[in-house]
């Protein structure tokens, strides 16, 4: 199935969109777009900016599928079934891993217990091998950046499997 008829079904099927309000749903779906069908985003962490391009390798969003994401490829997966706290999708692209959550709302929960999560199902060439980053992907740029503020020093001292691994913190703005 080609990827955009793949999104498609999924937002068709998704229970995500009864957890969200009609423009936080159109919000993610556009995210969905852009990291999955072919495009960058801009993200940025202070003064320093950086374009993230999309995979248009979709990942099955089972976590089966997750299993399947390649330490020699790019990849996007979108969990269908369980959820990952905080975590909206994951975007394995060079030696990077971003687990990614679109927002407009001013608050929101940790991405801790979803990264985790991200962090289980991974193989494990791929968990230690690849740099990790958080990206909220907001409407204003000011939501963005309190995210980061807020997450920055969480992610900080935030433990993947059974080390002490860093996480970087970015924000992006569609």
């Amino acid at each position: 199935m080609a990827n955009e008829e793949a999104l498609k079904l999924f937002y068709a099927l998704s229970t995500h969109a009864l957890t969200r309000t009609s423009a936080g749903w159109a919000h993610e779906r556009a995210m969905h777009g852009r990291l999955g069908l072919g495009g960058a985003v801009s993200i940025s962490h202070g003064t320093t900016t950086e374009r993230i391009q999309s995979s248009t390798n979709l990942l099955p969003g089972t976590l089966a599928g997750l299993k399947q994401a390649s330490a020699n490829g790019s990849f996007y997966w979108i969990p269908s079934v369980a959820n990952f706290p905080g975590i909206n999708s994951v975007l394995g692209n060079g030696d990077h891993i971003y687990t990614i959550q679109a927002t407009i709302a001013e608050k929101h929960r940790s991405p801790a217990e979803g990264i985790q999560k991200v962090w289980v199902q991974l193989l494990p060439e791929i968990r230690r091998s690849f740099t990790w980053h958080f990206v909220v992907i907001a409407d204003r740029r000011s939501t963005a950046e309190t995210y980061v503020e807020k997450f920055t020093e969480e992610m900080d001292s935030f433990t993947l499997g059974t080390s002490r691994e860093s996480v970087q913190v970015w924000a992006g703005v569609l």
